[in-house]
């Protein structure tokens, strides 16, 4: 896997690495929102502390109290903005949004967005988080330890481009970057079947699914993930309503433990 400096229009671009260029007009934010919007404001209402933001030796140190938010996979960031102004509308707080993604097309598309009405602010970056992942931490480091991540629907592509290793690399990067939440939605065992489908169509290679073997026992993959965040020191924060998406994923928040 590569970041996608120019990627090609090619009919099967988006279905090997999931970067559509046109995915929020089949998928838009509000989908996602509609199920965690309630849940975030009950989960995020008592907050602990945020980061303070990082500043220049040279400045004042009054500098007000932002919460930091990183979105990872953000395609063109339509969702990761509507998610900025969900939390600051909770938080009542500035937030900073970092967005990160493989393809540069999505990443320029999702700079030129007008800045967010508010006390929210974004900038977004093109970086492969598992070939690149020193300048991952680099640029995370730089923008300092996030109050919430999120990561939606590309642990399956990071999965059949990396193989299993590649994975919990990825979800240690995760949670290596926020102090307090992470919100995921993982693809189901399903969705992986329906990506070689979709390949088979065009008539393009198909991935080896049977190399994964986070794909195998009770629970499928969705069962693997959550196993390793919880393990890695975190618990799941339940929503009281469903929030399983029309396409059948689930969206799981978890909290830090030492930060309950």
């Amino acid at each position: 896997m590569f970041r996608l400096d120019t990627p090609p229009q090619l009919p099967n671009c988006g279905h090997k690495f999931g970067n559509f260029w046109n995915y929020y007009t089949f998928n838009p934010p509000s989908e996602r929102l509609r199920h965690i919007a309630d849940g975030l404001r009950t989960s995020l209402s008592s907050i602990n502390t945020p980061t303070p933001t990082p500043t220049p030796t040279n400045t004042p140190t009054n500098t007000p109290i932002h919460f930091l938010y990183s979105d990872i996979g953000c395609n063109s960031g339509d969702l990761s903005i509507e998610l900025s102004n969900l939390l600051q509308q909770i938080t009542k707080l500035p937030v900073s949004l970092l967005g990160i993604d493989i393809d540069e097309v999505l990443i320029a598309k999702a700079n030129s967005k007008p800045p967010s009405q508010g006390h929210v602010t974004h900038k977004f970056v093109a970086i492969d988080v598992v070939a690149e992942s020193s300048t991952f931490l680099s640029t995370m480091d730089s923008f300092g330890v996030c109050d919430f991540v999120s990561c939606f629907s590309t642990t399956m592509w990071v999965h059949l481009n990396y193989g299993d290793e590649g994975l919990l690399k990825f979800l240690d990067l995760l949670i290596s970057s926020t102090r307090n939440y992470l919100l995921i939605e993982p693809q189901e065992n399903r969705s992986y079947r329906n990506a070689n489908k979709r390949l088979r169509k065009m008539g393009a290679d198909e991935f080896d699914l049977a190399s994964f073997q986070l794909r195998l026992g009770e629970g499928g993959v969705e069962e693997r993930i959550r196993r390793h965040i919880v393990e890695s020191g975190f618990v799941e924060v339940p929503f009281e309503a469903d929030t399983t998406t029309h396409w059948g994923r689930t969206l799981s928040l978890y909290q830090k433990i030492n930060q309950i």
